[in-house]
């Protein structure tokens, strides 16, 4: 059975976080480039999050990301349980 990547998993939650967070300082500090990047990286993080992540069982788009494997994710669409490498 093929897996998921978690490098992948990871960099989405990292790109969100980062980049949200980004937007959030660069709009009080009024810095418009440091907004222009926050939206750039929140808006890669939807790509990764809709080409990337895909379930390898049926091949929805969109899997949840998970930062470690202490609970079990499985697919919206099929409900297999997914199954991340490393």
């Amino acid at each position: 059975m093929k897996k998921v990547s978690r490098f992948w998993a990871r960099a989405l939650i990292a790109l969100t976080i980062v980049g949200v967070a980004l937007v959030i300082i660069g709009a009080v500090v009024v810095v418009a480039w440091m907004v222009m990047i926050g939206a750039a990286m929140f808006l890669s993080s939807f790509v990764i999050k809709y080409i990337v992540m895909v379930c390898p069982e049926c091949g929805w788009r969109g899997l949840p990301p998970q930062w470690s494997s202490r609970k079990k994710r499985h697919c919206v669409k099929c409900g297999k349980p997914i199954e991340y490498d490393r």
